[in-house]
């Protein structure tokens, strides 16, 4: 399931159970959003974190992931404006895959562009 999610500065975006892809738009001025990830995924479900448009964006845009903990390879910048990919930290997507194997019960980044 796709979710479409505009927001503003500062704002927390929790994404559904069943997304599979979150799109985010930010508003013009808009530099920081906070993700919470779908709250009982299901082993192997993939979620992917994208800009889905970049014509408002000015600058970078900082990304907090929530339950942070329970994130392997979190990121921290979305940089749609720029081609620097400094520390494999700025970037315009990224996917995650989550796994119970041998208790972990946890979001691994598998790939991110």
């Amino acid at each position: 399931m796709i979710q479409n999610v505009a927001f503003s500065t500062n704002d927390i975006v929790s994404a559904n159970t069943t997304t599979s892809i979150l799109f985010l738009y930010p508003r013009v001025g808009a530099n920081a959003v906070t993700v919470n990830f779908p709250s009982s995924p299901t082993n192997g479900q993939m979620f992917t974190i994208a800009l889905g448009d970049t014509t408002s964006v000015l600058s970078a845009i900082t990304v907090s992931l929530q339950p942070l903990a329970n994130i392997f390879g979190p990121i921290a910048t979305f940089n749609p404006v720029g081609t620097s990919y400094v520390n494999n930290i700025t970037f315009r997507s990224v996917t995650y895959v989550y796994s119970t194997f041998s208790g972990y019960n946890s979001w691994f980044r598998v790939s991110m562009g």
